[in-house]
Order: structure tokens, then sequence, then C-alpha cells
């Protein structure tokens, strides 16, 4: 991936906000060395799980509205961060806490980020997780080296709430964007920012 050199100097001086999307979690460590999910890969194993295999190649939206159906909310949502949980960081993961960032937004739902920051003593900020309206930001923020970190499909570790849903698909945004409207408005409100730049990663690994 080529940056341009004045991208590199502004990363270098905390101005730039990180935009993971769902290329950034390709690499993660499993330890059954398995691959983070694509969404039809996840429509699958939601398929075989709570559908049977004749549901399988189906759209995720639809297979996951059918798993609910015939089970509930809560226990989908918690299928799905047991898959999620096993992937930790890989090795250039880690390179990510030893850059200043002016902020950290995501669509993953993974703790990939949380766990690179844990795991690298060396790292220069430390991430203030936000996942859906009503969390207050400046309470949250009061180590001088926090930096905020937007999930804005939601987080594994927050699985149990009825208004607020993982968004799976880009088809979701209209019925489960309103429990977390404030962490979209924020992302756009980084991206006017005279200073902020934002740098959209989509990795590309293995």
């Amino acid at each position: 991936m080529d940056i341009p050199k004045i991208l590199v100097d502004q990363i270098k001086d905390g101005q730039v906000v990180l935009f993971l999307g769902a290329g950034a979690s390709r690499g993660a460590s499993h330890p059954e060395k398995k691959k983070p999910p694509t969404g039809q890969e996840l429509s699958g194993l939601i398929a075989e799980k709570f559908l049977g295999t004749s549901y399988l190649g189906r759209p995720l939206s639809q297979v996951a509205e059918l798993a609910i159906s015939e089970t509930d909310l809560f226990t989908v949502q918690n299928f799905i961060a047991e898959i999620f949980d096993l992937f930790y960081p890989a090795d250039f993961h880690k390179l990510i806490p030893k850059f200043l960032w002016a902020s950290i937004a995501t669509t993953n739902f993974d703790l990939i980020v949380e766990r690179a920051y844990n795991e690298v003593q060396d790292k220069l900020q430390g991430p203030v997780v936000f996942k859906k309206n009503g969390e207050r930001i400046e309470e949250k923020l009061k180590s001088a080296n926090s930096v905020i970190y937007l999930k804005l499909h939601g987080c594994i570790t927050d699985i149990n709430d009825v208004n607020v849903p993982l968004i799976l698909t880009p088809d979701q945004y209209v019925t489960h964007r309103k429990g977390r409207s404030r962490l979209f408005e924020r992302l756009q409100s980084l991206a006017y920012e005279p200073l902020a730049k934002v740098f959209h990663i989509m990795l590309r690994y293995g």
C-alpha cells in the first residue's frame, strides 16, 4: 500500500482518523488457524447452526433474520460472538498502537484492535470504546492519552441490548442505526475537522 507523504506526515502528527473496514481483520490469529469469516461465510455458519444446509448460499441478512425467528436475537448474536471471540491480533495489527490517532473507527465487531492495544507495551494511546448512544464521552476520556474508538456496527461484548443489535449487512443500517446514531454523527464531524484526515484501511492479507 503506497501512502502519500503528506498523509504519512499527518499520521506522525496524530491528525488522522483510522477507519478500519472488514478487510482489516484478515490475517488475525486463531487457535485452529481459521480465517475471520466473510459475510457469506458467516451466513453459511449461521445456516448450518440454526436452519439446515438447504439455506446455504442465501444472503446473510435473510439467514440471520430467519435464525432469529427460529430462536431469538440473543442466541444468534451469542453464536456470532463465540465465532469472533477466538480471533487475536497478528503482528501487523500490533503496529496500530504504535501510532498516534485523532480517533479510530471500525465496522468490525471483533476485539482484535482492543487486544492489540492490551498486548503492546509501548503503545502511545489507550482506546476508549464507544458502541452505542448514551455513553458519556467526556467521563470516559479521562486520560490524556485516550483515543476515541467508535465501533459503528456494535461489538461482541455488547450483544444483549435488543435496541442496539449488531449490524451484519448494509441493508440493516435503516433499522439498526438508531441506537448508535451519535457514533455516526461523531465520525461525520471528524471528517470535517480541518486537521483530521480519515485514513480508510481495507487490508488484504492471506
